[in-house]
């Protein structure tokens, strides 16, 4: 005889509502100025960041005509701090090691059909 079958209940949990804006997910990331220098930087709300960096009333960065070349998603602040730590000291030890970060960076976006267009 077979077996009746079961129910199953979605599970739930409250700390799913608005997860992407918990602060157990930080972003670091590296801007490219015009004129070729990095920003590297951390925080918890990338979207705000970005239009802060670009707000000339805010930011020295906006006259340098900063662009989002890199992003990477870490669990906590300090692991965070940590990285941005490391590609700071990469910019000026090895930049190119930085350009060759963005080159793959950029390929995995156009593989996921995400990256920007120009023209």
């Amino acid at each position: 005889m077979p077996t009746p079958k079961q129910h199953y209940k979605v599970e739930y949990s409250d700390s799913w509502v608005d997860g992407y804006m918990k602060p157990d997910r930080f972003f670091v990331y590296i801007l490219e100025f015009a004129d070729g220098g990095f920003y590297v930087g951390h925080t918890e709300n990338l979207r705000k960041q970005l239009s802060e960096h670009k707000d000339p009333t805010i930011s020295s960065a906006a006259m340098r005509n900063p662009k989002l070349q890199y992003v990477q998603i870490v669990a906590s602040q300090k692991v965070a701090e940590l990285r941005e730590t490391e590609l700071k000291k990469m910019i000026d030890s090895n930049p190119e090691q930085i350009r060759l970060m963005i080159y793959d960076f950029r390929g995995h976006m156009r593989q996921l059909g995400l990256e920007e267009t120009s023209g």
